[in-house]
Parts: structure tokens; C-alpha cells; sequence
């Protein structure tokens, strides 16, 4: 009975740092890692501006690339260039004359955008001229009535609306899909719930969809080309590896949004256990492992007992909470390294260090073979340099106390 708790408790691990396929790697790592390349490449050769912390508004004219890291994030000014941009709420308008490439809690891009635009968040919304590509990945993904996009858009999330222009073609990967705009191109859609087109809806190509039921089609929506319907929609190839994609895309969000909680209101506990990461990288690694290796058992020790089960549950609770944050302070000690090569500067920003940390491990844990082994060594440190920061922290307590 011990030893079968003790593996139910053991799998917990096993599933956390479970691998990714080969199929998956290529489609979930293209965006994370223009967006590393563009970070890790020496500023003289890029003329890179970066902006962090409280440098979260922008309105005048920029002549290179921008990144923005901050709880709110606000451009309306002209820029030359590309816009990374990272936060919470994000609101990116004005003239781009580049890319702009977004992730955050809610996330809107308006203005006059001359090439692509790539968005990620909770709530995302494409307003505004696009004269390339756009693409949308999150839970409420919109594409609003004002909005006009010269080229594709490809959108991935549980809900779709689609209600401005598309020159170029459609593809939507969601649970459920509504059109209310005008499409020029094809309209290729794999639902899993619903499909709605309603009146004001003109799709000019082939509308092609795959939904357990057939689309909701309003009197008075026009649909030029062919019609098609599969019953079933779809699961694996290409629209498996997009939703992994979209998958590890709300994770990478999700953790940057907890970091950044973190460095708001706990940013003195959080400064303790990354020096302790950044100076004793091999100590709090024999910590974390013995962390890793004892805690299950003794959590399936506890079960044995009737108030044990309760304070297991809880204790559960809490190693799944610390193994989950371990790697944020690996992430951020990784990219204050860095920021320090590449800049000279000895102030460095929290927010933006856990950003390009993240994006770094993200990559790197997405390698076959080796990437869940690394993400099994960045979280023990983690976990050995909290427990290493809390025995400090009682062992003052206890000698001001005496």
C-alpha cells in the first residue's frame, strides 16, 4: 500500500516534467525564439531600445527596435521598427513600421501596423491597419469591426470573433467561432463546439469546416465559394502541434504574469532566494534534490494516518505551488546574467529579467531528449535555494528572539 501511494505521489513529478514531441518542438518554439534572438543579440548590432519597470508609456518616435516590459504597457507614438512587448495590460497603437509581437493578461493592438502582427493573452483584440499577416492565440481572441488585414490571420483559442476585414484567407483552430466581417480568401475552421455566421458575415472564397454540428448560417450571409462541412473535427497534424503551440504559449504566460506578482508584492523574499540561486547554484541543487526525493515519501508516510491526511493534502498543495515557481527564480538570475553582458549598467529590471529568462528555459525545455532533464535541474535549484533562503530567514528569527 506505502509503495503504491508513494508512486501515485512520484507521478505527480513524472508529469510535470513530462517531454514534448519532436512534431510539437518546431511549431511551439518559432515565436519565443525570434523574440530570444532579437533579445540576445548585442544591442549595437540591433539598435535596441529596452524599456522596464515604471518606462511602461511611450508616445515619442523611436528609429530602432522596442521592447516593453511592465504591469501596464501603452504605445500610441511612431516607431521604426519592431515592438516586444510583455505585461499585463498591453495596448500597443500608434504607427509601426515593423512587427509587433505581444503577451500578456489582455492584450490590444490598434493603429497602422506595416508588417505582421503576433498577439498572446487571456483577452486579445487586433484593431486597426495590418498590412502583413496577424495571428491570435488565447482564450478570447477578436478580431474587431474596425480592424483591416491586408494578408492571412490565423487565430487559435476557445473563443473566436471575427468581425473586420481580411484581404488574404482565414484559418481558425477554436471551441467556438463566430464571423460577423468580410473575408476575401478561404475560410478554413476546426471547431470544436459552434460555428456562427451571421448576416452582416461575406466570405468571398471556399468555406471549409469541420464542427460536430453544422454551422449556424444567418439569412442574408454570403458565402461565394464551395461549402463544405466534416462532421467530426479533426484532432493531430497540424492543428494538434498549433494547439501545443497555443498550449505552451498560455503557460509562458501564465508563469511571466506570476513573476510578476511575485517582484510586485514580494519582491524582497523573491531578491533573497535569487541571490542564493545566483551564488550558490550547486547547494541549493543538492537541496532541491533531496527536496525532490523525500518530500513523496513522506507525504505517502502522513497518508497513513487519519490527521496526516489532511496535512498531506495541504502539504501536496504546497510542493506543487513551489515546484511550479522554482524555475521563476532560475529565469530571473539567467537573465540578469544577460542583461549584464549586455549591458553595462549595474540597475537591472526584475520584470524584464524574468522575461527574457523565461523565454530562454522555454526554448531550451522544448529540446528532445535533454529539455525535461534541464527543467528537472533549474527547478531543484529553485526549490534547494527557497528552502536554503527559509532556514536562513528562521535561524535570524530565532537569534533575535534569543
Amino acid at each position: 500500500m506505502l509503495q503504491l501511494r508513494s508512486c501515485r505521489l512520484v507521478s505527480i513529478n513524472a508529469m510535470i516534467i513530462s517531454k514534448v514531441s519532436k512534431s510539437h518542438f518546431v511549431y511551439c518554439s518559432i515565436l519565443l525564439l525570434g523574440m530570444a534572438l532579437l533579445i540576445l543579440t548585442p544591442r549595437a548590432a540591433l539598435g535596441l531600445t529596452i524599456r522596464g519597470d515604471n518606462e511602461s508609456y511611450v508616445s515619442e518616435k523611436i528609429d530602432d527596435d522596442l521592447i516593453l516590459s511592465s504591469t501596464d504597457v501603452k504605445f500610441d507614438g511612431e516607431i521604426h521598427g519592431d515592438i516586444i512587448a510583455a505585461g499585463w495590460d498591453i495596448v500597443i497603437d500608434g504607427i509601426v513600421d515593423g512587427n509587433i509581437n505581444a503577451a500578456g493578461y489582455t492584450v490590444k493592438a490598434g493603429g497602422t501596423v506595416y508588417r505582421s502582427v503576433r498577439l498572446a493573452g487571456y483577452k486579445i483584440t487586433a484593431d486597426g491597419q495590418i498590412l502583413n499577416n496577424l495571428m491570435l492565440a488565447g482564450a478570447i481572441a477578436r478580431v474587431s469591426p474596425t480592424c483591416e488585414v491586408k494578408r492571412d490571420v490565423n487565430i487559435s483559442s476557445e473563443v473566436a470573433i471575427v468581425n473586420g476585414i481580411i484581404f488574404g484567407k482565414l484559418v481558425v483552430n477554436a471551441d467556438k467561432v463566430i464571423i460577423s466581417g468580410t473575408i476575401d480568401g478561404d475560410v478554413h475552421i476546426n471547431a470544436k463546439k459552434s460555428v456562427v455566421i451571421e448576416r452582416s458575415a461575406e466570405i468571398n472564397g471556399r468555406f471549409i469546416y469541420s464542427c460536430p454540428v453544422k454551422a449556424e448560417i444567418a439569412d442574408g450571409a454570403q458565402i461565394e465559394g464551395e461549402t463544405k462541412w466534416t462532421k467530426e473535427a479533426k484532432s493531430g497534424g497540424e492543428s494538434s502541434a498549433f494547439f501545443s503551440f497555443t498550449k505552451t504559449l498560455v503557460l509562458f504566460i501564465g508563469a511571466y504574469i506570476i513573476g510578476l506578482i511575485l517582484i510586485w508584492f514580494c519582491k524582497p523574499s523573491l531578491c533573497s532566494v535569487r541571490d542564493v540561486v545566483a551564488d550558490q547554484p550547486g547547494r541549493s541543487f543538492v537541496y532541491g534534490l533531496v527536496i525532490f526525493i523525500v518530500v513523496p515519501i513522506v507525504l505517502a508516510l502522513l497518508m497513513f494516518t487519519v490527521i496526516g491526511i489532511p496535512l498531506s493534502l495541504l502539504s501536496l498543495l504546497l510542493y506543487i505551488i513551489l515546484f511550479y515557481l522554482a524555475k521563476l527564480f532560475v529565469a530571473i538570475v539567467l537573465g540578469d546574467k544577460i542583461i549584464g553582458m549586455l549591458s553595462q549598467s549595474k540597475a537591472k529590471s526584475q520584470t524584464l529579467s524574468l522575461l527574457i529568462g523565461l523565454i530562454i528555459l522555454t526554448i531550451i525545455y522544448k529540446i528532445p531528449f535533454i529539455g525535461w532533464a534541464i527543467y528537472l535541474i533549474s527547478v531543484m535549484i529553485g526549490l534547494g535555494a527557497i528552502l536554503i533562503t527559509y532556514s536562513r530567514r528562521r535561524r535570524n528569527q530565532t537569534e533575535i528572539i534569543s
